[in-house]
């Protein structure tokens, strides 16, 4: 299952994730864990009736800054 969409803030994956103390709410709001929900539920609309064994998230977004800092080349 495939679902990105780049240059989202992480409070979009994280339900109950709150400012940091002192970080002022910047003008445009947006909606803690709406991207994990959309994941979620094309998640098991895929699955049906059908348990995973296991499961596994790859952030690509960190592998590739990761990258950067650090490949030789």
């Amino acid at each position: 299952m495939k679902h990105a969409i780049s240059g989202q803030p992480i409070r979009r994956w994280h339900k109950k994730w709150t400012l940091p103390a002192g970080a002022e709410e910047i003008a445009r709001k947006v909606n803690n864990g709406d991207l994990y929900q959309v994941l979620m539920d094309k998640v098991k609309a895929a699955l049906g009736d059908k348990r995973p064994t296991s499961v596994a998230v790859l952030c690509v977004t960190t592998f590739w800054s990761f990258l950067r800092e650090f490949s030789p080349f």
